[in-house]
């Protein structure tokens, strides 16, 4: 029995919450688009049905990340909880078969204790750290694809200076 396993039953939750992590960082390079029209096209020429609009969609767009991130943090939450469930429970019909010799080395706390704690890893870096990863992919990709839409020189530049920044 694999981890692919525990989550097949999950897999349209685990794609609802990457769409929703697509979508926020998505709505996300909304904002500076906004400023941008702002100080491009409102300031210029004075435009106030413009920037009005503008500052609608702005809030409209804030709104809905709001709820998307809201939504991608219960259910990725709610997902965690129920694949780890499976997983401690497939580690306690585990160790209900094992042979007796071999738990009589440890005490029945320390293997609850062992068990909890380990499994509280397992989610901690699946539904934290790997998801936290995978939203920063997405931001980034993001980002440099809006940039190349943009302006490519200027992409060119941007990303040709970062290996510099590593150093």
């Amino acid at each position: 029995m694999s981890f692919l396993s525990l989550i097949q039953p999950y897999r349209r939750w685990i794609l609802l919450v990457l769409a929703c992590i697509f979508l926020t960082n998505i709505l996300a390079l909304c904002v500076p688009w906004g400023i941008k029209v702002i100080i491009d096209d409102v300031l210029r020429s004075r435009d106030l049905p413009l920037l009005r609009t503008t500052l609608w969609l702005l809030l409209a767009v804030l709104l809905i990340r709001t709820v998307l991130n809201f939504f991608h943090k219960y259910a990725s939450s709610i997902l965690g909880e129920r694949i780890m469930g499976g997983l401690r429970q497939r580690l306690y019909s585990h160790a209900q078969r094992l042979a007796l010799s071999s738990l009589q080395l440890v005490t029945p706390s320390q293997i609850l204790a062992r068990i909890t704690g380990d499994v509280d890893s397992i989610r901690r870096f699946i539904f934290g750290d790997a998801l936290d990863f995978v939203y920063s992919v997405f931001g980034a990709v993001g980002i440099v694809a809006l940039l190349c839409w943009l302006n490519p020189r200027l992409a060119v530049i941007a990303l040709g200076t970062l290996p510099f920044f590593a150093l």
